[in-house]
């Protein structure tokens, strides 16, 4: 994934079902189950996005998953993006440790070009305008993820089978990490936080992790909560 503003971001860090069958007819035989509904329509806005100072995914549901960098701190967010037409319109919430805020964002794209609009959050309004990245389309395996990565005054090791673990800034971690099903370039992450000093103790969190080259950045949610692991190969 060419996303220069991840691996910025990972620098940066490291300062820091069917229904069921109807009753039978008069011979008493079950009768045809109902045609499965068809699937969803994949999401136009499905792909890496990014600019400057951010890089985000958009799943194939609509699913948004961004990563920001300011003054050299990574923040999480995760949203929900629709569209009609050429106009997208969701919902965003931005995390910060143990706290998070939802906002708004709407504004218009072109599928697999460039995408802008504006993002209100408790009242303000700032805008952003992104570039898509078709490293997307590359399907992610586990054997590009396995290896030994730098953490904030920690490391982490990732197995050849998705599982790995991990210490930064004295909190220990647990994960297991899988290639998204659907054969495009990111990975779906569990992550188990140990006790404290965790900014989560205890917590199990869901979410996403995007490899470029020897960056990786993964973000996880845990109710209102939201973990950021920004790391780089050995």
């Amino acid at each position: 994934m060419n996303l220069r503003a991840i691996q910025a971001t990972v620098s940066a860090s490291l300062l820091a079902a069917l229904a069921a069958c109807g009753g039978g007819g008069d011979d008493d035989k079950p009768a045809n189950p109902p045609a499965p509904a068809p699937a969803p329509a994949a999401s136009p806005l499905q792909g890496f996005w990014a600019d400057d100072t951010s890089a985000n995914l958009v799943t194939a549901n609509g699913e948004l998953w961004g990563f920001t960098i300011e003054d050299s701190t990574v923040y999480l967010q995760r949203g929900s993006l629709g569209t009609s037409g050429s106009n997208l319109s969701g919902s965003i919430t931005f995390y910060e440790g143990t706290q998070s805020v939802t906002g708004s964002v709407s504004g218009t794209f072109v599928a697999r070009q460039s995408m802008s609009g504006t993002v209100t959050l408790q009242g303000d309004t700032s805008a952003f305008q992104m570039g898509f990245d078709a490293s997307y389309d590359t399907p992610a395996t586990l054997s590009a993820l396995a290896g030994n990565y730098a953490l904030p005054s920690g490391s982490m090791s990732i197995a050849a089978n998705g599982s790995a673990s991990g210490t930064t800034n004295g909190c220990s971690f647990s994960a297991n990490f899988s290639a998204d099903s659907g054969g495009k370039n990111y990975y779906r992450v569990n992550v188990r936080f140990g006790g404290a000093p965790c900014a989560m103790p205890g917590a199990s969190a869901d979410g996403v992790a995007i490899l470029a080259g020897a960056a990786l950045l993964a973000g996880a949610v845990s109710g209102q909560s939201g973990a950021v692991i920004a790391a780089a190969r050995n």
